[in-house]
């Protein structure tokens, strides 16, 4: 049974966009907007640690489930700590613990006599609307996205190859000279005056110069149905 990736931490990788490089408006830029997901992305896939990735006609999300078996100090420890989780259940055999924000559900349960516990979460990664965004070009699939806290759009490209998609995202490359010897940069900040790294509005050719030299891959999966 293996045990959980510090699942306190991975909330706090779940919580955060972790983005620093954002695109002034959806991509590929002109190209039209899709009324919804095409059929051919649609399914069931599973990724290396047993995430699901479920793709219907409008939304996307995510979700997972592990065992774990930490010492109940130090899990009771790191839920007191993190002000995310709130308990909502306790007894003497155990206890249940929830965490919510922007679309992604938490739940964690630990029994004090068997020694172990669950970690499951559920994330909605896109809903087609205003501002969740699906674009095609040469095959490929872009999927904008632009949060309530944002003034600019996250992108990532979606490629399928047979029953295996992979999902990109442009890197920030190191020096701020070489994103601008390709495109325009701006100095990026949200609506509350935070700043955020750059922001970039590339031509169609240009965005395939940026993902061919700062591509990376983010996620792999596996179609099961």
């Amino acid at each position: 049974m293996k045990k959980p990736i510090c699942f306190l931490a991975l909330l706090c990788v779940l919580f955060s966009c972790g983005e620093n490089l954002r695109f002034e408006q959806t991509q590929p830029s002109g190209f039209p907007e899709l009324k919804s997901i095409p059929k051919k992305l649609r399914g069931t896939y599973l990724d290396d640690d047993s995430t699901q990735l479920i793709i219907s006609k409008k939304k996307i999300i995510t979700r997972h489930h592990e065992e774990f078996t930490e010492p109940l100090e130090t899990i009771a420890k790191e839920i007191a700590d993190d002000k995310d989780v709130v308990v909502t259940d306790s007894s003497a055999r155990g206890f249940t613990a929830h965490a919510y924000e922007e679309g992604i559900s938490v739940k964690i349960t630990y029994d004090k006599r068997q020694g172990k516990g669950t970690f499951s979460y559920q994330e909605d990664k896109f809903n087609l609307g205003e501002k969740h965004v699906i674009k095609a070009k040469d095959g490929h699939y872009y999927i904008n996205v632009f949060r309530p806290k944002d003034t600019a759009w996250i992108l990532r490209k979606v490629v399928l190859e047979g029953d295996s998609l992979f999902v990109y995202r442009v890197e920030k490359p190191k020096e701020r000279e070489a994103l601008e010897a390709i495109t325009a940069v701006e100095d990026h900040y949200e609506k509350d005056g935070e700043y955020e790294g750059w922001k970039i509005d590339p031509t169609p050719d240009l965005l395939d110069l940026l993902f061919d030299q700062y591509g990376e891959r983010v996620s792999s999966y596996i179609r099961i149905k």
